[in-house]
């Protein structure tokens, strides 16, 4: 911290007045107290300065020295950039996935705003893929557990919610589930949201559904940098005779690709003719999310994309 502090009191005194000073996340390596420490000097050189400060934070500690009013959320979603400001000194916290625990005057940081709860590994994988991709702020404050079917994820969705819960539990199921009895009967038992991946079926059965097209299979040999697509469709016709759970693991054994690699290249092929599909997936559960926020106008976040409105 004492290097920080050095090159801001040596530059301090070169900045003009009227100055635009831009920083990006000075919490870096260093500890809370230094934070607060920098924070204070710098709310210093802006009083004698007259001077501006732009700067990116994710640290809970800075955005808390930072009246609501100067403090902006730039958020990614959908490739798009929505920038606005919150309504609340703690709504900016809230959609970062930040909660405070005070223990002893130790102030502690969670990020993680919920758990999502999917049938098998499969799931999980396309799952992080899809929101590493098209919602990153949101993959990194939550955990997705695959938990073996999905009598288990309604089992850990029937917990009663409570006013004093702040963490949220969320069922995404495979899709061969929706519009059935058994969705029905899901509902009735779950006391948290429901959702269902953007799929036709599971996502084993898709994969193998989008390989019954020639050009699929080209698209997904050139996406897993295959060179003889003679030889992946041999080895996919090794397969034609297994369970469908036992398919997908077989043919990347065959294949020797890691199932991860296999996941992520199948979801960038397929992802080109599923746009619409994913938005509406990324826009409910954006909304289960942060459904309790009720500053945040989801709809203008999602649809107008550009500039979110804050219901006053």
């Amino acid at each position: 911290m004492n290097i920080l502090l050095s090159i801001c009191i040596i530059f301090s005194k070169k900045l003009d007045n009227n100055t635009i000073l831009i920083i990006e996340e000075p919490e870096s390596y260093i500890s809370v107290l230094s934070q607060r420490h920098f924070m204070n000097y710098l709310a210093k050189i802006i009083s004698d300065k007259k001077i501006s400060v732009v700067i990116t934070s994710h640290s809970p500690h800075i955005i808390n020295m930072v009246r609501k009013d100067n403090i902006r959320l730039l958020i990614k979603l959908n490739g798009e950039l929505v920038i606005y400001t919150p309504g609340e000194q703690n709504e900016a916290e809230s959609v970062l996935g930040i909660e405070y625990k005070k223990i002893e005057n130790i102030i502690e940081c969670k990020n993680t705003i919920a758990t999502i709860f999917v049938e098998d590994y499969a799931a999980r994988v396309f799952l992080e893929i899809l929101l590493d991709i098209e919602l990153p702020y949101i993959k990194n404050n939550v955990d997705i557990v695959s938990v073996g079917g999905d009598s288990f994820v309604t089992e850990r969705l029937t917990f009663d919610d409570s006013e004093y819960m702040s963490h949220k539990l969320i069922g995404i199921y495979d899709a061969d589930l929706q519009n059935t009895e058994g969705e029905k009967t899901i509902r009735k038992k779950v006391k948290w949201p429901v959702l269902f991946l953007p799929i036709n079926e599971c996502v084993e059965k898709d994969i193998f559904n989008y390989l019954k097209v020639n050009d699929h299979i080209d698209l997904l040999c050139d996406a897993l940098n295959i060179k003889d697509k003679n030889w992946f469709k041999a080895m996919l016709s090794k397969t034609m005779h297994d369970d469908h759970h036992d398919k997908f693991p077989n043919l990347c054994k065959y294949l020797e690709k890691e199932k991860e690699d296999f996941i992520k290249a199948y979801y960038l092929c397929w992802k080109n003719e599923q746009g619409g599909i994913i938005k509406s997936f990324c826009e409910s559960l954006f909304a289960v999310l942060f459904s309790d926020q009720d500053s945040i106008d989801v709809n203008s976040v999602i649809k107008n994309k550009k500039e979110c409105a804050i219901s006053k």
